[in-house]
């Protein structure tokens, strides 16, 4: 008796494990901000990285696709939201994220014209410039500190592609971008298709900075942190970068 009750428990276990895998569901905000993260295109870059490294540790992922500012709202209002991504690290983000290990590099400078290069060394020299950044974004401590105080002259929009549109209308001289969203929306977005010769992406770089996830700083939060971190040991994040680059047509 005592065996049959051994192996009635067992085989019950096994029944369980697929209702057990469906609630190990990611819910993650992100933006349109292709080749990183995108809803088209099979996804990006950085959609194919957490995907992988939580499918490694038996985790599936939801990503919904929103504006920037309302993705950073729901991490820390919706509690159907596990985490926001792709972010820089930022100090004052700290107090409702925990932050994964990074999930990919993220080369950030200036855009600017051909015609009308910007030379610089220090962020002094760009104080009579105006430059575009987008609403909601973090560039580097520095450059946010010094727009903050009004050292330099910011303009922002609500996405790259409208400040590389102001840019080919000479009404910004430059713009703070990843550089390979830069080469992404010149190659796809129709109103800038077919001016691309006319860009350059400034040599001096602001910074290579890391990719994060920023899950709730919560309980759940911390276990979801863990896991990803987990996963992201078990997979080559560069190997993953480059296939789904390839799949974007780069």
């Amino acid at each position: 008796m005592n065996k049959f009750r051994l192996i009635l428990v067992f085989v019950c276990s096994l029944m369980a494990v697929p209702a057990w895998a469906e609630n190990r569901v990611v819910r993650l905000a992100s933006l349109e901000w292709p080749p990183y993260t995108t809803a088209t295109d099979g996804h990006g870059a950085s959609d194919a990285v957490v995907r992988a490294a939580f499918a490694a540790v038996g985790y599936e992922v939801e990503i919904s696709y929103v504006p920037w500012q309302r993705a950073m709202l729901a991490v820390r209002n919706d509690p159907q939201t596990d985490g926001v991504f792709p972010t820089y690290y930022a100090s004052e983000r700290n107090a409702f994220c925990s932050w994964s290990q990074p999930i990919g590099q993220s080369p950030v400078g200036f855009v600017q014209r051909k015609d009308a290069p910007v030379a610089w060394t220090t962020l002094a020299d760009l104080k009579q410039i105006p430059i575009g950044t987008v609403q909601g974004y973090v560039n580097t401590p520095d450059f946010d500190a010094m727009a903050l105080r009004g050292e330099l002259t910011v303009e922002r929009a609500t996405d790259d592609a409208t400040n590389l549109r102001k840019l080919l209308a000479r009404r910004i001289r430059a713009a703070v971008i990843d550089q390979n969203v830069m080469r992404y929306l010149l190659s796809s977005d129709q109103a800038l298709r077919g001016s691309a010769d006319q860009f350059q992406f400034n040599a001096h770089l602001l910074d290579n900075k890391p990719i994060h996830v920023c899950f709730r700083k919560d309980q759940n939060g911390a276990v979801l942190t863990a896991a990803l971190n987990d996963g992201l040991k078990k997979i080559d994040p560069t190997a993953v970068t480059a296939r789904a680059l390839e799949g974007l047509g780069w």
